[in-house]
Protein backbone atom coordinates (compact mmCIF):
# COMPACT_ATOMS: atom_id res chain seq x y z
CA UNK A 1 0.00 0.00 0.00
CA UNK A 2 2.52 2.39 0.81
CA UNK A 3 4.38 2.23 -2.70
CA UNK A 4 1.09 2.65 -4.31
CA UNK A 5 0.22 5.67 -2.37
CA UNK A 6 3.58 7.29 -2.92
CA UNK A 7 3.18 6.29 -6.99
CA UNK A 8 0.45 8.04 -7.08
CA UNK A 9 1.69 11.21 -5.19
CA UNK A 10 4.85 12.11 -6.94
CA UNK A 11 5.84 11.72 -10.26
CA UNK A 12 11.72 11.71 -9.87
CA UNK A 13 34.72 12.30 -18.93
CA UNK A 14 33.90 15.81 -18.51
CA UNK A 15 33.16 17.91 -21.41
CA UNK A 16 32.97 21.80 -21.65
CA UNK A 17 29.64 22.72 -20.19
CA UNK A 18 26.71 24.44 -21.80
CA UNK A 19 25.16 27.89 -21.03
CA UNK A 20 22.10 28.20 -19.15
CA UNK A 21 19.00 27.10 -20.85
CA UNK A 22 14.78 28.11 -19.98
CA UNK A 23 12.85 25.01 -20.51
CA UNK A 24 9.30 26.10 -21.36
CA UNK A 25 5.60 24.59 -21.65
CA UNK A 26 6.46 23.57 -25.32
CA UNK A 27 9.23 21.86 -24.18
CA UNK A 28 7.18 19.06 -22.74
CA UNK A 29 5.44 16.19 -23.32
CA UNK A 30 2.10 16.46 -25.77
CA UNK A 31 0.00 13.95 -26.97
CA UNK A 32 1.64 11.15 -29.43
CA UNK A 33 4.76 10.89 -27.67
CA UNK A 34 6.72 8.19 -26.12
CA UNK A 35 9.19 7.70 -24.15
CA UNK A 36 11.72 4.40 -22.98
CA UNK A 37 13.42 4.63 -19.90
CA UNK A 38 15.35 2.18 -17.67
CA UNK A 39 16.18 1.73 -14.23
CA UNK A 40 19.42 1.31 -12.78
CA UNK A 41 19.55 0.34 -8.94
CA UNK A 42 22.98 -0.32 -8.00
CA UNK A 43 24.40 3.34 -7.70
CA UNK A 44 27.64 3.36 -6.03
CA UNK A 45 28.61 5.95 -3.36
CA UNK A 46 31.29 7.93 -6.24
CA UNK A 47 27.75 8.15 -8.15
CA UNK A 48 25.89 9.52 -5.84
CA UNK A 49 27.89 11.95 -4.75
CA UNK A 50 28.41 12.75 -8.35
CA UNK A 51 24.68 13.06 -9.57
CA UNK A 52 23.80 15.19 -5.98
CA UNK A 53 26.18 17.89 -7.18
CA UNK A 54 24.59 21.46 -7.85
CA UNK A 55 25.49 24.47 -9.47
CA UNK A 56 26.11 26.64 -12.77
CA UNK A 57 27.96 24.46 -15.96
CA UNK A 58 27.90 21.24 -14.16
CA UNK A 59 28.30 17.63 -15.80
CA UNK A 60 26.54 14.82 -14.69
CA UNK A 61 26.94 11.50 -16.35
CA UNK A 62 24.85 8.56 -16.47
CA UNK A 63 26.53 6.83 -19.37
CA UNK A 64 27.09 2.90 -18.87
CA UNK A 65 24.33 3.14 -16.14
CA UNK A 66 22.50 -0.42 -16.13
CA UNK A 67 19.17 -1.15 -17.91
CA UNK A 68 17.35 -3.28 -15.66
CA UNK A 69 13.33 -2.64 -15.36
CA UNK A 70 12.45 -1.19 -18.88
CA UNK A 71 9.38 0.50 -19.93
CA UNK A 72 7.67 2.93 -22.05
CA UNK A 73 5.41 5.79 -21.38
CA UNK A 74 2.99 6.98 -24.14
CA UNK A 75 1.23 10.19 -23.66
CA UNK A 76 -2.58 10.88 -24.95
CA UNK A 77 -4.76 13.81 -24.78
CA UNK A 78 -6.37 13.90 -21.05
CA UNK A 79 -9.72 15.29 -22.75
CA UNK A 80 -10.45 12.46 -24.33
CA UNK A 81 -9.02 9.64 -22.29
CA UNK A 82 -11.55 7.51 -20.79
CA UNK A 83 -11.52 7.59 -17.48
CA UNK A 84 -9.69 11.00 -17.10
CA UNK A 85 -10.68 12.88 -13.77
CA UNK A 86 -11.77 16.42 -13.63
CA UNK A 87 -9.18 18.92 -15.29
CA UNK A 88 -7.07 16.22 -16.91
CA UNK A 89 -5.58 17.73 -20.13
CA UNK A 90 -2.53 15.05 -20.30
CA UNK A 91 -1.93 11.29 -19.91
CA UNK A 92 1.00 9.32 -19.37
CA UNK A 93 0.16 5.55 -19.41
CA UNK A 94 2.45 2.52 -19.62
CA UNK A 95 0.95 -1.46 -20.86
CA UNK A 96 1.13 -4.15 -18.08
CA UNK A 97 2.92 -6.76 -20.00
CA UNK A 98 1.14 -9.30 -17.71
CA UNK A 99 -2.06 -8.26 -17.93
CA UNK A 100 -2.41 -5.50 -20.99
CA UNK A 101 -3.80 -3.78 -18.34
CA UNK A 102 -3.29 0.23 -19.31
CA UNK A 103 -1.85 2.07 -16.26
CA UNK A 104 -2.02 5.79 -16.51
CA UNK A 105 -0.90 9.04 -14.55
CA UNK A 106 -3.07 11.98 -14.88
CA UNK A 107 -1.86 15.41 -15.17
CA UNK A 108 -2.66 19.08 -15.89
CA UNK A 109 -0.69 21.10 -17.53
CA UNK A 110 -0.50 24.70 -19.09
CA UNK A 111 2.23 27.50 -19.73
CA UNK A 112 3.32 27.87 -15.81
CA UNK A 113 2.37 23.97 -14.50
CA UNK A 114 2.85 20.59 -15.07
CA UNK A 115 0.74 19.39 -12.25
CA UNK A 116 -0.10 15.40 -11.11
CA UNK A 117 -4.02 15.12 -10.79
CA UNK A 118 -4.85 11.94 -8.09
CA UNK A 119 -7.38 10.43 -9.27
CA UNK A 120 -10.35 8.89 -7.00
CA UNK A 121 -11.32 6.04 -9.11
CA UNK A 122 -9.89 3.61 -6.41
CA UNK A 123 -9.64 5.64 -3.45
CA UNK A 124 -12.86 7.22 -3.48
CA UNK A 125 -12.50 10.35 -2.16
CA UNK A 126 -8.88 10.26 -2.32
CA UNK A 127 -8.24 13.03 -4.95
CA UNK A 128 -5.91 16.67 -5.14
CA UNK A 129 -3.10 17.85 -7.02
CA UNK A 130 0.41 18.88 -6.82
CA UNK A 131 3.07 20.60 -8.82
CA UNK A 132 5.60 18.80 -10.30
CA UNK A 133 7.31 21.71 -12.88
CA UNK A 134 7.33 25.39 -13.26
CA UNK A 135 7.43 27.14 -16.93
CA UNK A 136 9.03 28.90 -17.54
CA UNK A 137 12.42 27.42 -15.88
CA UNK A 138 15.55 28.40 -15.35
CA UNK A 139 18.60 28.65 -12.91
CA UNK A 140 16.91 29.42 -9.25
CA UNK A 141 13.21 29.10 -10.15
CA UNK A 142 11.74 27.69 -6.96
CA UNK A 143 8.30 26.64 -5.72
CA UNK A 144 6.28 24.76 -3.02
CA UNK A 145 2.89 22.86 -2.57
CA UNK A 146 0.83 20.39 -1.10
CA UNK A 147 -1.71 18.08 -1.09
CA UNK A 148 -4.22 16.86 1.53
CA UNK A 149 -6.38 14.48 1.50
CA UNK A 150 -8.19 11.02 2.95
CA UNK A 151 -10.01 8.15 1.98
CA UNK A 152 -11.75 5.42 3.82
CA UNK A 153 -12.33 1.58 3.51
CA UNK A 154 -12.71 -1.57 5.14
CA UNK A 155 -10.21 -2.16 7.91
CA UNK A 156 -9.30 -5.51 6.98
CA UNK A 157 -8.43 -4.20 3.20
CA UNK A 158 -6.28 -1.93 4.78
CA UNK A 159 -4.73 -4.85 6.51
CA UNK A 160 -5.91 -4.49 9.74
CA UNK A 161 -6.89 -7.72 11.73
CA UNK A 162 -10.37 -8.21 12.13
CA UNK A 163 -12.19 -7.05 15.17
CA UNK A 164 -15.96 -7.12 16.13
CA UNK A 165 -15.37 -3.33 17.41
CA UNK A 166 -14.04 -1.91 14.22
CA UNK A 167 -15.42 -1.83 11.04
CA UNK A 168 -13.78 0.84 8.33
CA UNK A 169 -10.37 2.91 8.77
CA UNK A 170 -9.50 6.34 7.89
CA UNK A 171 -6.17 6.99 6.38
CA UNK A 172 -5.68 11.10 6.01
CA UNK A 173 -2.54 12.06 4.29
CA UNK A 174 -0.73 15.20 3.41
CA UNK A 175 2.48 15.73 0.48
CA UNK A 176 4.64 18.40 0.55
CA UNK A 177 6.84 19.23 -2.12
CA UNK A 178 10.05 21.87 -1.82
CA UNK A 179 11.20 22.23 -5.25
CA UNK A 180 14.08 24.00 -6.97
CA UNK A 181 16.15 24.21 -10.23
CA UNK A 182 20.00 24.15 -8.51
CA UNK A 183 21.83 23.69 -11.55
CA UNK A 184 22.24 23.81 -15.24
CA UNK A 185 25.21 22.14 -17.74
CA UNK A 186 25.87 18.79 -19.32
CA UNK A 187 24.00 15.53 -19.24
CA UNK A 188 26.12 12.72 -20.19
CA UNK A 189 24.22 9.66 -21.43
CA UNK A 190 24.80 6.90 -23.56
CA UNK A 191 22.34 8.77 -26.36
CA UNK A 192 24.74 11.71 -25.71
CA UNK A 193 25.34 14.90 -24.58
CA UNK A 194 22.50 16.64 -23.66
CA UNK A 195 21.84 20.26 -22.09
CA UNK A 196 19.80 20.32 -19.19
CA UNK A 197 18.36 22.10 -16.12
CA UNK A 198 18.53 19.94 -12.61
CA UNK A 199 15.60 20.12 -10.47
CA UNK A 200 16.13 19.17 -6.43
CA UNK A 201 12.66 18.06 -5.12
CA UNK A 202 12.34 17.33 -1.19
CA UNK A 203 8.88 15.41 -0.58
CA UNK A 204 7.56 14.79 3.02
CA UNK A 205 4.84 12.18 3.04
CA UNK A 206 2.78 12.40 6.74
CA UNK A 207 -0.14 10.10 7.55
CA UNK A 208 -3.13 9.27 9.68
CA UNK A 209 -4.48 6.45 10.87
CA UNK A 210 -8.08 6.16 12.31
CA UNK A 211 -10.26 3.52 13.60
CA UNK A 212 -14.35 3.45 13.32
CA UNK A 213 -15.67 2.51 16.34
CA UNK A 214 -18.86 0.57 15.62
CA UNK A 215 -20.21 0.98 19.04
CA UNK A 216 -19.76 5.22 18.98
CA UNK A 217 -19.81 5.55 15.31
CA UNK A 218 -16.51 7.59 15.75
CA UNK A 219 -13.39 7.77 14.78
CA UNK A 220 -10.39 7.08 17.01
CA UNK A 221 -6.55 7.52 16.29
CA UNK A 222 -4.30 4.66 16.02
CA UNK A 223 -1.05 4.99 17.01
CA UNK A 224 1.80 4.70 14.36
CA UNK A 225 4.09 1.90 14.30
CA UNK A 226 6.12 -0.80 12.41
CA UNK A 227 4.87 -1.11 8.77
CA UNK A 228 2.29 1.75 9.25
CA UNK A 229 5.40 4.07 10.85
CA UNK A 230 7.25 4.23 7.39
CA UNK A 231 4.43 5.29 5.66
CA UNK A 232 6.10 9.29 7.07
CA UNK A 233 8.98 9.67 5.02
CA UNK A 234 10.91 12.10 3.49
CA UNK A 235 12.55 11.72 0.38
CA UNK A 236 14.69 13.63 -2.00
CA UNK A 237 14.54 13.86 -5.79
CA UNK A 238 16.42 15.35 -8.87
CA UNK A 239 15.31 15.73 -12.17
CA UNK A 240 17.21 16.28 -15.00
CA UNK A 241 14.95 18.26 -18.29
CA UNK A 242 15.59 19.94 -21.56
CA UNK A 243 15.32 22.30 -24.39
CA UNK A 244 12.16 19.68 -26.42
CA UNK A 245 13.08 16.68 -23.69
CA UNK A 246 9.47 16.16 -23.62
CA UNK A 247 10.34 14.08 -20.42
CA UNK A 248 13.02 14.11 -17.79
CA UNK A 249 15.99 12.84 -19.25
CA UNK A 250 17.26 11.02 -16.24
CA UNK A 251 15.38 11.49 -12.56
CA UNK A 252 17.10 10.10 -9.48
CA UNK A 253 15.75 9.11 -5.37
CA UNK A 254 17.89 9.54 -2.73
CA UNK A 255 17.17 7.01 0.31
CA UNK A 256 17.04 8.09 4.27
CA UNK A 257 20.62 8.46 4.16
CA UNK A 258 20.55 10.80 1.21
CA UNK A 259 21.85 8.28 -1.40
CA UNK A 260 20.93 7.76 -4.44
CA UNK A 261 19.20 4.37 -4.78
CA UNK A 262 17.26 4.64 -8.31
CA UNK A 263 18.37 6.15 -11.68
CA UNK A 264 15.11 5.93 -14.30
CA UNK A 265 17.23 7.21 -17.36
CA UNK A 266 15.97 7.30 -20.85
CA UNK A 267 17.31 5.07 -24.00
CA UNK A 268 14.61 6.09 -26.74
CA UNK A 269 12.19 8.68 -27.24
CA UNK A 270 9.90 10.23 -30.16
CA UNK A 271 11.64 13.43 -29.29
CA UNK A 272 14.77 12.08 -31.33
CA UNK A 273 17.03 10.12 -28.07
CA UNK A 274 18.03 7.40 -29.53
CA UNK A 275 20.82 4.75 -27.28
CA UNK A 276 22.08 1.54 -28.91
CA UNK A 277 19.89 2.09 -32.35
CA UNK A 278 21.88 3.63 -34.85
CA UNK A 279 24.65 0.93 -35.20
CA UNK A 280 21.50 -1.33 -35.89
CA UNK A 281 19.57 1.03 -38.26
CA UNK A 282 22.97 1.96 -40.44
CA UNK A 283 23.66 0.42 -43.82
CA UNK A 284 19.92 -0.02 -44.84
CA UNK A 285 19.53 1.61 -47.78
CA UNK A 286 16.03 0.80 -48.73
CA UNK A 287 13.26 2.74 -48.26
CA UNK A 288 10.67 0.73 -45.44
CA UNK A 289 8.05 2.33 -43.40
CA UNK A 290 6.59 0.44 -40.38
CA UNK A 291 2.43 0.32 -39.03
CA UNK A 292 0.64 0.85 -37.18
CA UNK A 293 2.49 3.17 -35.03
CA UNK A 294 2.23 2.39 -31.80
CA UNK A 295 1.35 -1.31 -32.85
CA UNK A 296 -0.16 -3.88 -30.54
CA UNK A 297 -0.80 -7.11 -32.07
CA UNK A 298 0.33 -6.59 -35.54
CA UNK A 299 3.07 -5.02 -36.90
CA UNK A 300 3.22 -4.43 -41.18
CA UNK A 301 6.43 -3.73 -42.69
CA UNK A 302 6.23 -2.37 -46.13
CA UNK A 303 9.05 -2.18 -48.65
CA UNK A 304 9.86 -2.38 -52.26
CA UNK A 305 12.59 -4.86 -53.92
CA UNK A 306 13.76 -5.10 -57.51
CA UNK A 307 13.61 -8.29 -57.77
CA UNK A 308 11.99 -11.39 -56.22
CA UNK A 309 14.84 -12.61 -53.77
CA UNK A 310 14.55 -14.27 -50.47
CA UNK A 311 15.40 -12.12 -47.40
CA UNK A 312 16.45 -12.67 -43.37
CA UNK A 313 14.22 -10.73 -41.11
CA UNK A 314 15.50 -10.20 -37.65
CA UNK A 315 13.88 -7.65 -34.85
CA UNK A 316 16.12 -6.51 -32.57
CA UNK A 317 15.13 -5.19 -28.90
CA UNK A 318 16.18 -1.53 -27.28
CA UNK A 319 19.50 -3.33 -26.30
CA UNK A 320 20.08 -5.01 -29.16
CA UNK A 321 18.84 -8.52 -28.39
CA UNK A 322 16.97 -10.49 -30.75
CA UNK A 323 13.50 -11.03 -30.66
CA UNK A 324 12.12 -12.32 -33.60
CA UNK A 325 13.61 -13.88 -36.82
CA UNK A 326 12.56 -14.92 -39.58
CA UNK A 327 14.85 -16.71 -42.62
CA UNK A 328 14.07 -17.09 -46.02
CA UNK A 329 11.22 -14.74 -46.24
CA UNK A 330 9.71 -14.76 -49.65
CA UNK A 331 10.18 -10.95 -51.02
CA UNK A 332 8.72 -10.01 -54.64
CA UNK A 333 8.95 -7.87 -57.53
CA UNK A 334 7.98 -4.52 -56.66
CA UNK A 335 5.89 -3.12 -53.61
CA UNK A 336 6.20 -5.79 -50.38
CA UNK A 337 3.74 -5.96 -47.29
CA UNK A 338 4.93 -7.98 -44.39
CA UNK A 339 2.82 -8.53 -41.11
CA UNK A 340 4.44 -9.49 -38.38
CA UNK A 341 2.94 -10.82 -34.89
CA UNK A 342 4.09 -8.94 -32.11
CA UNK A 343 1.88 -9.67 -29.34
CA UNK A 344 4.18 -11.34 -27.26
CA UNK A 345 6.42 -8.64 -27.38
CA UNK A 346 6.53 -6.55 -24.11
CA UNK A 347 5.47 -2.58 -24.67
CA UNK A 348 9.22 -1.04 -25.78
CA UNK A 349 10.92 0.20 -29.15
CA UNK A 350 12.30 -2.51 -31.77
CA UNK A 351 13.98 -2.37 -34.24
CA UNK A 352 14.17 -4.39 -37.33
CA UNK A 353 16.81 -5.30 -40.21
CA UNK A 354 15.92 -7.24 -43.11
CA UNK A 355 18.76 -8.00 -46.07
CA UNK A 356 17.96 -9.89 -49.09
CA UNK A 357 19.77 -10.46 -52.62
CA UNK A 358 20.22 -6.61 -53.60
CA UNK A 359 18.64 -4.96 -51.14
CA UNK A 360 18.88 -4.18 -47.55
CA UNK A 361 16.64 -1.97 -44.90
CA UNK A 362 15.54 -1.17 -41.59
CA UNK A 363 13.35 0.84 -39.37
CA UNK A 364 12.05 0.84 -36.03
CA UNK A 365 8.66 0.33 -34.42
CA UNK A 366 7.23 0.86 -31.21
CA UNK A 367 4.89 -1.77 -29.53
CA UNK A 368 2.47 -1.00 -26.77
Amino acid sequence: MKKHILSLALLATTVAGFAQITVERADFAVPGDWFLMANDYDISANESNALKVAGANKTWSIKGFERQDKDTSFYADGNTFPGAPEGCNLVEYTKDPQTGDLLPSFYAIDNNWLKTLIDGSEFGEFSGALKLMKFPSTMSTNFKDSVQSSFTALATDLGFPANPLFDSAKITFKVKIDAIIDGYGTLQMDAGNFEVLRQKAIQQLDAAFQLRNVLTGKYIDVPLGGELEGLNEKTEGYFWVGKNSGYFYASATTDSNGMVVEVNHMLASSRGVASGLKNLTAGGNTPSKVYPVPATELVTIETEVRKTTKADLVIFDILGNKVIEKNSVEMYVGSNQLPINVQNLKPGVYIFTMEGEGFKTSNKFIVK
